[in-house]
């Protein structure tokens, strides 16, 4: 099955009203990257927008960091919620910027704090302006390239007319 991007604000907005919310309830960050890139698979420039308190009750940080970076996803966060928290039916749900700070960083994306439905508008605002893409770049067989040229140079300077005196 092949998925598109699309622009059709009729199609989003369904497509959010036939969300299933989870029953256990929390935050499973992990689960929307995993889930966000398999979608994004084949796309040149993968981002995705967590929209989140950032209280992680699912999964850890560093395996949403780890699964988005070796995927080549940039993730931006916006943090919505209290620091005071709320109740919820798993317990009191706080934000926690630092963590949604840290996966925005530490995959070049950018964080975001909306605290009104206008904050939250420019953050997605700024976001579509964003124009980054990841590239993985292997350099380890020009390292060694390097290295195996300078090898030769340093023979050919021992046997010649360059060589060194002790």
């Amino acid at each position: 099955i092949e998925q598109r991007l699309t622009e059709d604000k009729s199609s989003i907005k369904q497509a959010i009203n036939n969300l299933q919310l989870s029953s256990v309830g929390g935050t499973d960050i992990s689960e929307a990257v995993v889930t966000s890139t398999n979608l994004l698979e084949g796309e040149q420039a993968k981002a995705v927008i967590i929209l989140s308190d950032g209280q992680i009750n699912v999964g850890s940080l560093d395996e949403v960091i780890e699964y988005a970076n070796k995927n080549d996803v940039i993730v931006h966060t916006i943090a919505i919620g209290t620091q005071g928290g709320g109740s919820t039916s798993y317990g009191i749900s706080k934000l926690d910027e630092e963590a949604l700070k840290a996966v925005s960083y530490n995959t070049n994306g950018e964080f975001f704090k909306a605290e009104n439905k206008e904050a939250l508008k420019e953050a997605f605002s700024k976001i579509m302006d964003l124009k980054l893409k990841k590239v993985t770049f292997n350099l380890s067989n020009y390292i060694l390239l390097a290295a195996l040229i300078l090898f030769v140079i340093e023979y050919i300077w021992i046997n010649t007319k360059y060589k060194i005196l002790p």
